[in-house]
């Protein structure tokens, strides 16, 4: 019935017209970004470099559209499958059919081995599928974690419905987030699958969460403030008439050593170092302020019951399994690439089916994962080098942003001031 709903909508004809209207202005850009080139090589005179530059502007201005654009027939497309669903459910006489087919299906993609095969069909079919098929893994272990308890996969959904994270991360998505789409499902029926308001009201505070994001955004988005507010900082510089000195030396070593501290921040605050506290996966999935950002220190207890990619012998990442549920351990070697590689063809194995013990940090973005610090289990202690890698790749950011800073702002600089 959702699928007929597209049909009786024309959903199809929509999509294309919209889909098509995006193509075109990518190849403005692509024809008219060229004529400056062409222009120059073949015009003669003032007359033929204005006009070059003249289209060289609407190319960019295509571009800029085609970017505002693509956002815009993504949120079509997802308005698009929520009049199915309606569709559905008045098709039907029961909303809640639907509401389970959701979950059911999730279900059934989550628990359908990674194969090349399945991820090429799935990868190809991502836009006609009845949702989007990363979305639908989450959900599916969701429904895997907590099948037996309907209050936990309400309080697991409710993520989707409430939390500001999960508003950026369905911006790109053709489909909306399955969370979202069951309320909405809920809302058309006296006698609902599932209760998100009773949750909501009483339960979920949601100026903690707000303040959360907040928090998260900024500290995730701290060395691009940084880098701004320095390039911000030259044409004031300019004009109250520094010195040389300020330019080229106190301005970039200060932004150094505020990319250094906002680092060291971000790094404290994703793999915090403490008390690893015993929980359970289903806990984890039923924290609505879980965050991408901020890692929450960890202990499950169970074991690894395969790889993260089935199939895939050189994959280093696990699937955890504890008596609630199941998640995706990240795993790196001391050694990058080729350490993972031997650690995934040699050693993993051994670790299968065996009771274990996961540390690290939990973390929940698009899908739900814990950043492995250390694996216990009788055959020994594996020690992971998540956070060390991940202090590595702040400084080379550092370093790299700071040689960005300090070009950028010499040709502000020369820019402004030799002009």
């Amino acid at each position: 019935a959702h699928e007929l709903g597209h049909i009786v909508n024309k959903d199809f004809i929509i999509m294309a017209i919209a889909a098509t209207l995006l193509e075109i202005l990518y190849e403005l850009y692509v024809i008219f970004a060229r004529s400056r080139a062409k222009s120059s090589s073949f015009s003669m005179g003032k007359k033929g470099e204005k006009k070059g530059n003249f289209l060289v502007i609407i190319g960019w201005i295509s571009l800029i559209f085609h970017w505002i654009g693509t956002y815009i027939v993504l949120y079509l497309s997802r308005l698009r499958e929520y009049y199915a669903d309606e569709f559905s459910a008045k098709e039907t006489g029961d909303p809640n059919l639907l509401s389970s087919a959701l979950i059911n299906i999730a279900y059934g993609i989550a628990s359908v081995p990674d194969t090349e095969k399945t991820a090429h069909l799935l990868n190809n079919t991502r836009a006609q599928g009845i949702f989007d098929f990363k979305a639908a893994k989450e959900v599916g272990l969701v429904y895997q974690n907590a099948r037996s308890n309907k209050q936990l996969i309400e309080r697991s959904l409710l993520f989707d419905i409430v939390n500001p994270w999960a508003w950026i991360f369905q911006l790109k998505s053709t489909h909306p987030l399955v969370g979202k789409r069951i309320k909405r499902l809920c809302g058309l029926t006296t006698s609902p699958l599932f209760n998100f308001d009773n949750i909501i009201n009483k339960e979920v505070d949601r100026k903690r969460l707000w303040n959360n994001f907040f928090v998260d955004f900024f500290i995730n988005y701290s060395a691009a403030f940084v880098v701004l507010i320095t390039l911000l900082m030259v044409p004031l510089e300019i004009r109250y008439k520094a010195d040389y000195f300020t330019y080229f030396v106190i301005t970039p070593v200060v932004s150094l050593i505020l990319l250094i501290l906002v680092s060291i921040i971000k790094i404290r605050y994703k793999f915090p170092l403490g008390n690893f506290n015993e929980t359970s996966i289903i806990n984890c999935m039923a924290d609505v302020y879980a965050s991408p950002v901020r890692g929450k220190p960890i202990k499950l207890t169970g074991k690894a019951i395969g790889r993260g990619q089935a199939g895939f012998i050189f994959g280093e990442d696990m699937i955890f399994q504890d008596k609630t549920g199941f998640m995706y351990l990240n795993y790196e070697s001391a050694i990058p690439l080729f350490g993972n590689l031997v650690f995934a063809w040699k050693k993993l194995e051994s670790l299968l089916g065996k009771s274990a013990t996961s540390t690290g940090w939990f973390l929940r973005g698009a899908t739900h994962h814990l950043e492995l610090y250390r694996f216990q289990s009788s055959t020994g202690t594996i020690k992971s080098y998540v956070r060390f890698w991940s202090v590595i790749g702040l400084i080379v950011n550092v370093v790299f942003l700071s040689v960005i800073i300090w070009m950028a702002g010499t040709l502000l600089f020369a820019f402004i001031f030799l002009r």
